[in-house]
């Protein structure tokens, strides 16, 4: 079972995953680099409180890194997630038609691994 601080730093690792490097990413929202590898690499705990201020002052919401109820998700499969998300930030940085079908297929392997809900209907519209 993931812990609360697993889960927020799950949350930290995707939202790094944005950017080319953790130096970027600590630039581009003037955070210390050296307290964002300590976070990643597990040095220090990203707790509840420092994740709220983080979240209020650099994300606009004090619940930013606050994972939603009832997502369990293993360390495996966020780093899978993160390359996904990497691979489509890089995507639609350089949109074509070729990209646009690459954009498609990647959308549609991440509807496979949340399947909707009752209360989620599935978005589905083809590419005109």
């Amino acid at each position: 079972m993931e812990t609360p601080n697993e889960a927020r730093l799950g949350l930290l690792k995707l939202e790094v995953a944005k950017f080319d490097t953790v130096a970027a990413f600590a630039r581009a929202y003037l955070l210390d680099e050296t307290y964002i590898r300590q976070l990643l690499k597990g040095h220090r705990a990203f707790g509840e409180r420092a994740a709220r201020k983080m979240g209020e002052e650099k994300f606009g919401s004090p619940d930013y890194f606050t994972p939603p109820l009832g997502i369990k998700k293993e360390p495996q499969r966020i780093d899978r997630e993160m390359r996904r998300l990497k691979r489509l930030y890089d995507i639609a940085e350089n949109i074509n038609d070729a990209g646009l079908k690459k954009l498609i297929a990647y959308a549609e392997d991440i509807s496979r691994l949340y399947p909707a809900t009752s209360k989620q209907p599935a978005i589905r519209e083809k590419a005109a």
